[in-house]
């Protein structure tokens, strides 16, 4: 399937290219990216999900979308939905996710992207419901949640199987928007 493109006022949210590897594996071992990930990510783990980046937007036409200034036309990071695995605790869902270089933090880039990104799934591929989740110091990223229209539902708070017992990210809160919300 041909993956899509998207675009905002100020973003274009499209397949991953060849140039935008290096600085994603940069953003990666970046300490303020990963300050909330139990440890930084490998070149080799970079690399790994970039490859399952572009598989997945080859196979559904959409998912974790490169992200783009247009005006300066520089990769700042990722925006976009992509298939839970089978035994997340959130699974089956699609989860919205990002994750951007600080020197572009601030700026509204993820509230941006983050809305463009669930209208998509909520309104183009008509998904029930869409899930965010964090670690839950992650202020940051909960209050993007906030502001592209995601609510809390602290019942579905979990511990992420992938992070270690005694690890202070394991704690994960969940937020949810659900397609009959989009349309009130």
């Amino acid at each position: 399937m041909t993956p899509i493109t998207l675009y905002t006022e100020r973003l274009i949210m499209r397949p991953w290219k060849d140039k935008d590897i290096e600085p994603f594996v940069l953003l990666n071992t970046d300490p303020r990216v990963c300050e909330f990930y139990p440890r930084h990510f490998t070149r080799t783990e970079s690399l790994a999900l970039i490859s399952r980046i572009r598989e997945e937007m080859q196979r559904y036409g959409f998912g974790l979308w490169a992200l783009e200034v247009k005006a300066s036309h520089e990769f700042i990071g990722y925006t976009g939905l992509k298939h839970l695995r089978r035994n997340h605790p959130l699974a089956p869902n699609i989860e919205i996710s990002w994750r951007l270089a600080p020197a572009h933090w601030g700026k509204g880039y993820a509230m941006e992207a983050g809305k463009k990104a669930l209208w998509y799934g909520l309104q183009e591929l008509a998904l029930p419901e869409v899930v965010a989740f964090t670690a839950a110091p992650n202020i940051r990223s909960q209050k993007v949640m906030e502001r592209i229209g995601m609510v809390r539902e602290k019942h579905r708070d979990f511990l992420h199987p992938d992070i270690p017992v005694e690890h202070m990210l394991r704690p994960h809160v969940t937020f949810a928007k659900k397609r009959n919300a989009e349309k009130q």
